[in-house]
This record gives C-alpha cells, structure tokens and sequence, in this order.
C-alpha cells in the first residue's frame, strides 16, 4: 500500500535538509479539460470561497500516491506576478477514512514558493532556529516538476494538524487546535483580528478568527474563550495562578521573544494572524505554535510606524494602528510583559537566544551552507520570482525592491543582534530561574533493550517491554521531573516526565518504552525500534541535550549498554543488567556465521556444523547442543583457527527432525547463546527432506478495492498464490512463507492445510494470523520485495519471486500457472487460474466464485 513508514517520526526522512529533495505532480488532463489544471486551480483559490482540491498523483522520495489532492495556497503569496503559486497537498482528500494513506506520516504537506525572500531561504532559517525553543514546523528545499517538466524550487513546510500535535506532543494527543486566521465566512477586515482581546463570553463571536482546525464537529470554543478572559480579565495579583493552568507562558514568551527577535511581524506580534493554538491533553495548557515565516528577517512592517528602523525594533515594541481611530491592542504581550517576573524571563529568552546561534558568525555559516545547498536548483527555476542577481546579493546585502528594502540575511542578523545586545544592558536580569543545572557527565543513558521477548517483563503489566535504564554518577539524588525522554532528535520535548522520577547517588533507573504512559511515571510514551534509532534525555528546558546514543539494529534479548557505568565503551550484553551495574566490563561471546553441511543430509549423512566465535578475552568453551525429539545432547565444539569452531553430529534416519543450538562461554563468566533465546527457538533440519512442487503463483500488494478479506468486514488484504501443478493433494503444514530471506521461517503454515491437486490456495499476507490459518504475520510492501515458499525444513526454497513497485488493484503473477514469465495480470484471478500478463492499459478485475478451494 501507498504508506508511510510505520514509526511516529516517519517524515524526519523527507525532512532530511541535507539535500534537496524532488517532488512530482501529474495532472491528467482529463480531469482539467480545455482549462487545464492552472486555470482551474487559479479560478477556484481566486474565486470559490470553498478552496476545493483537484486530483493529481503524487511522488515524491520512493513514495507514489495515485491520487492527491491539489490546491493553491496563499494570500499575498498567490497575488505574486508569477504563475509560480504555492501548493498544498492533502494526501487522504479523496479517501479520509483510510489512515494508511500518508506521505511518510504527513497528511498534508505545503509548497511554499519563495514570496518576498530573494533567498528563498528565510522561512527555512526562522523555523530551524525556532524548533530549538518551541515546537515550531519543519522545513525542507524541494524541486518540484508539474506533469514532467520541472516547475520551481519551493521550500516544503509541515502542516500544523492533528499528525503535527501528535508527533510533537504525544500519540494520544486529540485537543482542540485553532488557527489564529480570519474564517473562511468572514471578510477582509477580520484578517488582521486573532489578537487574544476579550469579545464577550459568547464563543460565536469568536468564530471569524479563530479557526478550529480539529474536533470540528463538537466545535467547542468553550476553553479558548475560558483563556481569553483570563488573560484579559484576571486582576494583576491573581494573572499568574489563573492564567499558568490554562497557557504554557514559558513557551508563549519564547514565541513572542523568537518574533521580535527575526522582525517576524506578519505574526501575532504585528498583524495579529498566522499563528496556531493547541490545547494540550497532556498538560491542559494552550501553547503557541509559529507559522508562515516566509517575511520574517524585516520583510512585513506594514504596523510599524512610519521613520522607525526595524533593526532596532524594541524588545517591547507593539503595533501601531494603520487606521486613525484603531486601537492595535495585544494583550499577550501587553499582559504578560506587565508582570515582573515574565518581563524578565521574556528578555532572559532574547539574551539566550543570541547566545545560542543569533550572531553574524553562526548564522553566516549557516546561510552559505544552505545557499550552497539550494543555488543550482534555484538558477535553473524557470519561474522563481527574483534572479540570480538578487538571489546572491541578498545573501549578505541589502536590495531595493520598490521602496521596500530587503534587508541582506547576514547583514540583518549582525544589525539586529548588535542592537538587542546593547538595549539589554539597559536592564538588571535575573536569568537564574531560567538557567538550568548542567547534567551531562551526571546522567548517562546507561543500557537499554530494544528487542525485549523474555528478559525483563512488565512490572506493571503484562508482556515484554522494551527498556531503557538511566544511571546517575553523581553523588546526590537527581529528580527527573520537569525533563524529557525521546527516540528522536528532531523532537526533543516527544515524553515530557510530569511526576517524580529520583534516582539516588550513583544509582540506576528503569524506564520502560512501551507507549503507554499511563501505567506509570516510569512508562514511556513512545517503544524502541529494533532496526536502530536514537535515544536521548533533554534538560527541562526542552532544548539542552542531557545524553544521546544512536544505536544500530538489535538482537531479540540482547541488551546494549556503556562498560564501564557512563564510560564511552558501548557492548552488547547477553547476559542484561536492568536497574544494576553493567560491570565487571567485558564482551560476552559472539556467535555468528552458523551453518551445516551438508544442508540437506541423507541417512548416511554425518553433520558438520560450523560456526565463526569471536571475544575479547579468553573463550572457556564452545558447545553444540542438538536433539533428536527429546533431551539435548552436547558436543564440544573444535577450534579450527581463525574463530573458526566446528562439531559433528552423527547420521540419524530418514524424516527425523534435528534441532540444534549453539554455547559460548568465556573467563568473564559472560555466556552467549545462538539462536540467542535458545533452546526455544533452534537451527533444525529434516533428514532426507524432499520439497513438494509447488509455486507461487500470484500476489497483490496494493489491494484497494479487488478481493475482500472473507473474515474481517471492509478490509481489502494483501494476498499471495499458491498452486499445486500435480495431481495429489499436498498437506502445506510446516512450510514457511516468508518476505524476507533473511528471516525464512517468518510464518510457518499450520497443521491441516491442504491444496488440492491441480488448485490454488490463498493467503491473506495482513499481518494478522488471529483471523485464521490462512491469514499470515506479514504484509506485503507495493514499494517491491521478495516473497518465498519454503521447506519444513526451513531451508530448502521451494520458490520464490521478487518484485518492483506495484500499482493499486493489479495483480503480479506468472504467464501460465507455475511457469513463465512474471509481470502485471490483464485480470487478477485470486484462487483461479491466470490469463495471461497484460502489456497493454487494458486491465480488468476478474473475481472468482470460489476463493478457498
């Protein structure tokens, strides 16, 4: 299916700012007729006060989408002299029930194209700078082509929806989310209104500038309206009591802090608009989220009174009225700055952020990386809105561009900073409220388990989490509460630790990250990825990295930890500490590189197995354990040099199963076993073991609409073929199906299932096997891989196929049943015989009366 990865941070991939990426739309011009699709995108976004969206297909990044939706996006923006307009793309619009349908994890993403930055590079450099501070979207350069050819560069920023909250706040999220943006009903002179000023305990009035973008049915304003009046009403006495259960001030005092700082005056700050509100479940505060900072850096000034420098715009600057007679009130500002102690922290904000990137010297660096990053792909827009020539001057200078000037980024950052820093010194600061104590060399992620089947179970639960274990060096009690946890670097603030957490002086703590916060202050809102991610604890600013492993793939039951406790040394540990020292140091044993030969032995057949063992120190023994049905017998293993260790075991009769393990130990008293949670699971083979002929004979990977599952209502599974070719009927009992060959027991088919000769059989590949024997633990991917058929034996492939990039509701399968040449079916014929691989667009869906025969 056309699906995102399936971790929650899926999109830091096309997020990757390393590179530019490429984004492709196709319009069929059928859907568009004589207008064409910029005609009728230009009509509808101009005109039709309900902005639909048009088809297009979509992609982008390996990721193909066969219908999109496709609007223009914009106000100022869309009015450019340029066909060059900005895009939006909503990925589900045409089929909303169906979660899968995302790009990565992205419902909708924004093409934005460059208005009023020369440098194309402004909303890229707020947003990056502002995601140290506050939840703020991402941002990535990307080419985009129209129907094959390209159309421009664009900077691609992330939606502020449901998926935003979620990925920043936590899965659970589901709180109201406004956009500070006059509605669609409302008329021109609501567009500069989302100013937080008190209309009245009637939420109806609220509605022309507030937006609620999610829960739109409920429509609930009640808790906006609730924050109004106490941000408006509250005496100055009571203001913080009433107001800190209601609104993050800490994060709202950055966002204003980050807007006057970057001249971000086409925000609240100046024009009272673009700009979101989420009500958080996890905390019951409304906290700011910024957007549209494309005329960040000077560009919007149109409340800025005429003769003022917006370099030197004031640390308390506020609006001025563009209409006599109007009153420019902000009462965020006005209020917060009001109180003592959130004036202060607002400037103790401005003075940490230019000590944490905002000076001439940084953020050179950073413009001419990513000018270096963006210029041929700009050069070559054949509709980019500025030239080359202004595109570089920009970088350090300032242009005219009528009778506004474009401040140049270098030259506005040196500017700006050189005034701010000389008004702070006007002021006495106390900033030791906000300083944080520095923990790194203190707290060390210690060890963790990210493959957790039988070592450590849930306390407070059922099952085997995966965990992670915090050690403190220090030599007094450290409370966790206030900091946060995360498995991604980009999203420093993901589990926020709302209750106690102490761990005493040189002592350890086990957190278990089982996505479900609720068992406990010492479960974990998010799991650990096997195949490798990142692991980290941030200081309660949300910002300062505590410590950090990025670790690789992991073996079910095998831990990963420092030797010694918070040294630099990390080592995979058979044997696990959980809550304890990882000392004495050592390696344990490592197993690899097992096989036999030979690999299907006949009765006759002694068999030798080999195995490569590797340690750091010295190896006390190397043991073969097999069994023939009952008691494992051991076998010493020989070192053959080179690592190399073998061990025989002897002919046994046809048809008997052999299963086998291998021990290591060494003088450290570390033990490895191989498989690692042996004797459960083991190597095996079948003496004599003869395949049946048998094929894989058809397969859908994307199936929308085609072959309904028959034990689950609404649901279209993927599903593969098999055919029988002889006349008897086969028992598949104990074959294994697999789509990856490096795992080829993955799904063992059950007892009692048979093919009759001559016939075909399905399998439903939904990852499921609750559903029934047919129903496998594996979903096929439409992006392409590797289905195979094996043995009882786990090692013979009775057959296999590999395959590309497959199209929604059409079939793979063979020319003729069980030979042939593989491709796209002129019919999909699930548990019938095939017709044929179609060359032509000519395709059909053939259902057949009986499914399961």
């Amino acid at each position: 299916n056309q699906t995102a990865l399936a971790q929650a941070d899926a999109s830091d991939a096309f997020f990757d700012d390393s590179y530019v990426h490429e984004i492709y739309l196709t319009f069929d011009n059928a859907d568009y007729g004589t207008d064409g699709w910029y005609a009728t995108l230009y009509e509808s976004h101009a005109n039709d006060a309900d902005d639909p969206y048009f088809p297009a297909s979509f992609s982008a990044d390996g990721v193909t989408i066969a219908t999109v939706g496709v609007r223009f996006k914009g106000n100022s923006s869309f009015n450019a002299n340029s066909i060059k307009k900005s895009f939006k793309i909503d990925f589900d619009e045409y089929d909303e029930d169906n979660d899968e349908l995302v790009f990565y994890d992205l419902k909708k993403l924004n093409l934005n194209n460059g208005f009023k930055d020369p440098t194309m590079l402004r909303e890229k450099l707020f947003l990056d700078f502002a995601g140290d501070f506050v939840s703020a979207p991402r941002a990535v350069h990307t080419k985009v082509y129209v129907n094959g050819e390209y159309y421009g560069l664009y900077t691609a920023v992330e939606q502020v929806d449901k998926t935003f909250v979620q990925n920043r706040f936590g899965d659970d999220e589901d709180g109201n989310l406004f956009k500070g943006a006059a509605s669609d009903a409302a008329d021109a002179n609501d567009d500069f209104g989302s100013d937080l000023t008190w209309l009245g305990s009637d939420e109806t009035t609220y509605y022309n500038n507030y937006v609620l973008k999610t829960n739109e049915t409920a429509n609930d304003y009640s808790q906006l309206v609730t924050f109004i009046d106490t941000l408006n009403n509250s005496s100055a006495a009571d203001f913080p009591t009433n107001l800190e259960p209601l609104f993050d001030v800490e994060n709202g005092l950055q966002g204003l802090a980050l807007n006057n700082l970057f001249v971000n005056l086409d925000s609240y700050n100046g024009s009272a608009h673009n700009y979101y509100l989420y009500d958080r479940d996890d905390t019951g505060q409304f906290t700011h989220i910024p957007w549209d900072t494309n005329e960040s850096f000077g560009r919007f000034t149109m409340f800025v009174s005429s003769g003022d420098n917006p370099l030197e715009l004031d640390p308390f600057w506020l609006p001025t009225a563009t209409r006599p007679g109007d009153d420019e009130e902000r009462p965020l500002m006005e209020n917060l700055w009001a109180n003592d102690d959130y004036n202060n922290n607002y400037l103790c904000y401005l003075d940490q952020m230019l000590d944490a990137g905002f000076d001439e010297t940084t953020m050179e660096a950073r413009i001419g990386e990513l000018a270096n990053l963006i210029r041929t792909d700009l050069y070559a827009d054949p509709n980019k809105l500025y030239s080359n020539a202004q595109f570089e001057s920009n970088l350090t200078t300032n242009i005219q561009d009528g009778r506004d000037t474009i401040y140049g980024l270098s030259y506005f950052v040196q500017q700006r900073a050189d005034y701010l820093q000389s008004e702070l010194t006007n002021y006495t600061l106390d900033c030791a409220s906000l300083a944080i104590t520095d923990l790194s060399g203190t707290l060390f992620i210690n060890e963790f388990m990210a493959d957790n089947d039988t070592t450590l179970q849930d306390p407070d639960g059922t099952g085997y989490p995966d965990w992670f274990e915090i050690y403190n060096a220090g030599a007094t009690e450290i409370d966790l509460q206030g900091m946060y946890l995360t498995d991604d670097l980009t999203d420093p603030t993901q589990h926020a630790i709302t209750q106690s957490l102490t761990i005493p002086a040189n002592g350890y703590l086990i957190l278990y990250a089982d996505n479900d916060p609720e068992q406990g202050a010492n479960h974990i809102g998010f799991k650990l990825g096997s195949s490798g991610e990142d692991l980290a604890i941030f200081n309660t600013d949300g910002s300062t990295l505590i410590d950090s492993y990025t670790f690789g793939e992991q073996t079910a039951d095998t831990s990963e930890g420092r030797c010694p406790d918070g040294g630099d040394t990390w080592t995979f540990f058979t044997s696990s500490t959980p809550g304890a020292s990882n000392e004495p140091c050592g390696t344990a044993p490592i197993i690899s590189t097992v096989s036999h030969s030979p690999t299907v032995p006949a009765a006759s057949d002694d068999v030798t197995v080999t195995a490569v063992i590797t340690d750091d120190v010295t190896l006390n023994s190397a043991t073969l354990w097999y069994s023939i049905g009952g008691s494992y017998t051991a076998v010493t293993m020989t070192d053959q040099g080179s690592d190399s260790y073998t061990a025989t075991i002897p002919a046994q009769a046809d048809n008997t199963t052999v299963t086998y393990y291998l021990e290591a130990a060494d003088n450290e008293s570390f033990t490895t076993t191989e498989p690692a949670n042996a004797p459960t699971s083991a190597y095996s083979y079948i003496i004599g073991y003869e395949a049946p002929t048998l094929y894989i004979n058809e397969l859908m990977a994307d199936n929308d609409t085609t072959l309904a599952d028959p034990d689950e209502a609404d649901s279209y599974p993927d599903w593969i073929e098999l055919y029988n070719p002889g006349s008897e009927a086969i028992d598949l009992g104990g074959l294994y199906l697999t789509d990856d060959l490096t795992d080829p027991t993955q799904f063992q088919i059950p007892t009692g299932l048979t093919i009759l000769g001559g016939g075909f059989l399905l399998f439903y590949a939904d990852n499921d096997t609750e559903q029934g024997d047919q129903h496998t633990n594996f979903k096929l991917s439409a992006n392409g891989e590797s289905v195979a058929l094996l043995g009882a034996d786990g090692l013979t492939q009775i057959d296999s196929v590999t395959f590309t990039t497959q199209t929604t509701d059409m079939a793979y399968g063979r020319q003729t049943d069980g030979t042939g040449d593989w491709g796209t079916m002129c019919e999909a014929t699930p548990g019938s015989a095939n017709t044929g691989i179609c060359t032509s667009g000519n395709y059909v869906i053939y259902l057949p009366i009986v499914v399961n025969p």
